[in-house]
């Protein structure tokens, strides 16, 4: 029996005993047993018009009257707060309920029983029912996806365990055009049965035979058994298990996906699930010849696990010229370079996410829309024709996170993801493949453990105190229990396993970084200073590493300070973590000091640096300071001994000022350099006149190689602290040189001066070396910088003994 009064659904189902006797002989028993209670109400709604909330009767019968001239419905909808997918309820396979109508008319009125998620998304009985006036009719549905009894409304996704487990609202819908007036009653809606899992078997399996080296296999396949929650590797684990053709076996999660179509509604990014559940696995295979692989299902829910695997698969990989995984370089740790050999130098920018409220106050930009994909497909466009092969990417709350609070849409709380922000973030990470872009994707943003910077802690699902901690399954008094909660890491590291399913094999994620300005989320200071944010940054990592199968470098980023970039440098001594990730606002400091300064500091952790937010103060500078501290960010990184140019946080005001012009210049300019292990020394040169007057208090020179090779940066100091709007206005500099030191005595240099906006070659001249070892370079005319590439007259001479002299050598 279900009992239906003041907004609560109890729902009762029927449990089957067993009972033992002599002989083996078993009678059955059936007992009535409550399974839970769900809060909510019962609504009332006619065509379009807002739904009324409507009261039961003593009996748990719910009517309303009407006039039906289209369509109505009654339904029972749960609280949105206290909602929170049950695996008991996903256990029972029927729906049903009884239904009358009332009328003064005979003729049978048509409707369907129907099912929507908290988000909307309907689903109906793929049959009609013809009620007739007067009398109770019980209407049901089969739960099982197998079944086929529900069919998609409005959208074109196939009912699965996905739907079944978040069941938030039941009804019956009538309608017809009759006009006339009725009465619609429902009484004992419930939920029965139990699921009786299947064999357990693999079906419908798609796996790729062939395949070239470095390029992203895919397979996809399901289930005969529906599960609770797929995302569970404690209910489910899927491994695809892999034999390399030097026989090491590779282990690769698999993961449980469905697809999306997107269309843009105005200036809004929507979507609609489309297609069947499934599960899938990605791996990219680095060697040429035969790999053998086979999948490993192992299910937890019996009482004893039951694992079945596929036959071994062969693939064939076929040598090709696609290029590798981003590594820190063996022979020089300053440096990047592909697991295919080649050196690699990320210059970027950072689009954490397309939607920045910051550059629509601060730089008062006004109003961005978020587009979402279409935004950076637009962004990935004009970056790669401009050189741009880098970019920061945020799993934020707001745009690729797979859990937060069960208040947004798609989102279920914690151990339940969000798959339409996956799907999002494979087709973002597959443009910015096809257009040469590497992708530096950070898990998580400190604001998410914060209420004090950039604070998102009050709508956290880690937050017991929220509104929606019920149905987000929060477990949390503060942010700082995050690293010691077990609960919290068992959710977060079940999340890490499948970011590495789902994107662990693409060859185009840079890195990934745990945490965005991890210093900043709320008295983290004090889990650091006890040693346990580092401990679990150790944990996280060797957990990662394990499931990576493109076995990415990591790290994780901090704020620190104008003056201290190395606060936290326990985080940056873990082997582990491999690269080392910050923050560079500044103060009044000009730039290109505060990246020397910044290099100097952090040089003696002998691990490539980068900065990842950069640009003015935090709180965003005038135009000028920020198209200057583009501009020299660029230049200045790669004479900074810096592993990448740094990523400028203000991604509006690149895209909508068209800044581009300066990432062209530079990268053209980085094209043909490669500094490992090649004895560069950096010193900076004297900017002089012909007549030997030292001009540095205006103009500044920096520079780096070695005999063979030789790079330098002359610029004028004020043009970057505020870059000029008109850049005729600005007086050129003549007559001046740099001068070299310790070159080879009766050898000559070809000295190429280059525009730093447009990369191209404007001079190119003859330098000859004197007999004390100065080689002077005499500067054509220039207005904000010049750039210069200086090697060998004859391209067999020179070596890679280091140049001395200058201001200084670092």
């Amino acid at each position: 029996m279900t009992i239906v009064k003041n907004g609560t659904l109890a729902i009762f189902a029927a449990a089957i005993v067993l009972l033992g006797s002599a002989g083996n002989v078993f009678s059955i028993e059936e007992e009535q047993k409550e399974i839970r209670d769900f809060e909510g109400s019962w609504y009332f709604q006619k065509n379009t018009n807002l739904p009324e909330e409507i009261e039961g009767d003593d009996d748990g019968t719910v009517s309303s009257s009407f006039r039906l001239q289209d369509n109505a419905m009654i339904y029972f909808e749960r609280k949105r707060e206290t909602f929170r997918p049950q695996p008991e309820v996903f256990q029972k396979d029927k729906l049903s309920m009884e239904v009358k109508v009332e009328c003064t008319e005979g003729k049978a009125v048509s409707g369907n029983i129907f099912i929507k998620d908290k988000d909307g998304l309907w689903f109906q009985s793929r049959k009609t029912y013809g009620i007739p006036p007067g009398s109770w009719q019980k209407v049901e549905v089969d739960l099982k996806s197998s079944s086929y009894d529900l069919v998609p409304e409005g959208h074109s996704a196939s009912w699965s365990c996905l739907n079944a487990a978040i069941i938030h609202t039941m009804g019956f819908k009538v309608f017809g055009a009759e006009n006339r007036q009725i009465r619609l009653s429902c009484r004992d809606l419930k939920l029965s049965g139990e699921r009786i899992p299947p064999e357990f078997h693999f079906m419908n399996l798609e796996h790729p035979d062939k395949t070239q080296i470095n390029k992203m296999v895919e397979g996809h396949f399901e289930l005969s058994r529906e599960y609770f929650n797929p995302f569970n590797a404690d209910e489910i684990k899927v491994d695809v298990q892999v034999l390399t053709p030097d026989s090491k076996e590779i282990t690769v999660p698999a993961y449980f996906t469905m697809d999306y179509v997107r269309q843009l509604h105005f200036n809004r990014e929507m979507r609609t699930p489309a297609g069947k559940a499934h599960w899938a696995f990605r791996f990219t295979p680095s060697d040429s010849g035969t790999y053998k692989y086979r999948i490993v299902a192992t299910d937890f829910t019996d009482a004893v696990k039951n694992e079945i695997t596929t036959p071994y698969f062969k693939l064939e990989v076929e040598p090709a010229g696609n290029p590798g995984v981003v590594r820190v370089c063996q022979d020089d740790k300053r440096y990047f370079e592909l697991s295919t050999g080649e050196f690699f130098y990320p210059i970027g920018f950072n689009i954490h996410s397309v939607k920045d409220v910051r550059s629509e106050t601060e730089l008062k930009l006004g109003y961005r829309p978020d587009r979402g994909t279409y935004s950076y497909e637009e962004y990935f466009s004009a970056m790669s024709k401009n050189g741009v092969n880098a970019v920061e990417i945020w799993m934020a709350a707001w745009s690729f996170a797979l859990e937060w609070t069960s208040s947004r849409t798609d989102y279920y709380g914690l151990g339940r993801y969000n798959l339409f922000n996956a799907w999002r973030l494979d087709h973002v990470l597959d443009d910015a493949r096809q257009k040469g872009i590497y992708v530096h994707l950070v898990l998580d943003n400190h604001g998410k453990l914060s209420s004090s910077t950039d604070p998102e802690w009050d709508n956290s699902p880690h937050n017991k105190k929220t509104p929606f901690a019920a149905a987000d399954g929060a477990m949390l008094d503060l942010p700082k229990d995050f690293f010691t909660d077990k609960e919290a890491e068992r959710y977060y590291l079940n999340r890490n396993r499948y970011v590495a399913a789902r994107w662990g094999a693409y060859t185009n994620i840079f890195g990934f970084e745990f945490w965005s300005e991890i210093d900043l989320i709320t008295k983290h200071d004090e889990v650091y200073n006890s040693g346990r944010s580092v401990e679990w940054h150790k944990m996280a990592a060797d957990h990662f590493m394990a499931l990576d199968s493109g076995r990415h470098i990591l790290t994780t980023h901090t704020c620190g300070e104008y003056n201290n970039p190395i606060k936290h440098r326990k985080f940056y001594e873990l082997p582990e973590i491999s690269y080392v990730v910050g923050d560079a606002y500044r103060d009044n400091t000009p730039f290109v000091d505060h990246m020397v300064k910044h290099t100097e500091k952090l040089r003696e952790l002998k691990k490539p640096l980068l900065i990842t937010e950069y640009g003015g103060n935090p709180h965003g500078s005038a135009f000028s300071a920020l198209e200057a501290d583009l501009h020299a960010g660029l230049w200045s990184s790669f004479f900074c001994e810096q592993a990448g140019s740094p990523f400028l946080w203000w991604h509006d005001f690149i895209h909508d000022k068209g800044k581009y012009q300066h990432f062209r210049g530079f990268s053209l300019f980085m094209k043909d350099i490669d500094p490992r292990n090649k004895n560069f020394t950096f010193p900076e040169l004297q900017v002089v006149s012909k007549e030997g007057a030292v001009n540095n208090a205006l103009y500044r020179c920096m520079s780096a190689g070695n005999h063979k090779e030789y790079y330098a940066w002359a610029f004028k100091k004020s043009c970057l602290e505020n870059y000029p709007e008109d850049v005729s206005s600005v007086e050129p500099l003549e007559d001046h040189m740099i001068v070299l030191k310790g070159f080879p005595q009766n050898s000559g240099f070809k000295v190429d001066f280059l525009d730093t906006m447009t990369g191209e070659t404007i001079k190119t001249d003859i330098a000859a070396v004197a007999e004390n070892g100065d080689l002077k370079v005499e500067l054509p005319p220039f207005k904000i910088d010049i750039a210069m590439k200086i090697k060998p007259e004859n391209p067999s001479a020179g070596n890679n003994a280091a140049v001395t002299g200058g201001l200084e050598t670092k």
